[in-house]
């Protein structure tokens, strides 16, 4: 029979109850510089957007907005709040840019014509009746 021999851990040693709280403690720190680094990133991105839509420009496309968002995380809409014209939001599950300086209304659904959603393609209003062509009969050979 062989007898197992348990060999007693240190404070602060690898594999001690003590080493593994303080890795999770180290574990939590980083996750929390990276919640502040991707906090801090989003506005430096959420500047170069507004600065590159008030100058018209409009190089930032909607494919590279998207493709940040998920790293980034842009902020929520809220009520009552001054928007910029290029501010990017998430409206209800999608993002938004907003294509005025405008206050936001009191719902969401009220504040839609301040902007566009980001990815979509918008179909383009004309004025006026639109045309209808008649129907042409074709021979059949």
């Amino acid at each position: 029979m062989s007898v197992k021999h348990r060999k007693e851990r240190h404070v602060g040693e690898p594999g001690s109850p003590e080493h593994l709280q303080q890795i999770e403690r180290n574990i939590a720190k980083l996750e929390h510089a990276g919640e502040q680094t991707a906090s801090v990133l989003s506005m430096l991105f959420q500047a170069q957007v507004t600065a590159d839509r008030e100058s018209g420009m409009s190089i930032i496309t909607d494919d590279m907005i998207l493709q940040v968002a998920d790293v980034l995380h842009f902020p929520e809409w809220i009520k009552n709040t001054e928007y910029r014209k290029g501010d990017i939001l998430e409206l209800d599950g999608k993002l938004g840019e907003s294509v005025d300086a405008h206050k936001s209304a009191v719902s969401i659904e009220d504040d839609m014509e301040h902007f566009r959603l980001i990815g979509v393609e918008e179909t383009p209003k004309k004025k006026g009746k639109k045309k209808v062509e008649e129907p042409t009969e074709e021979p059949i050979d």
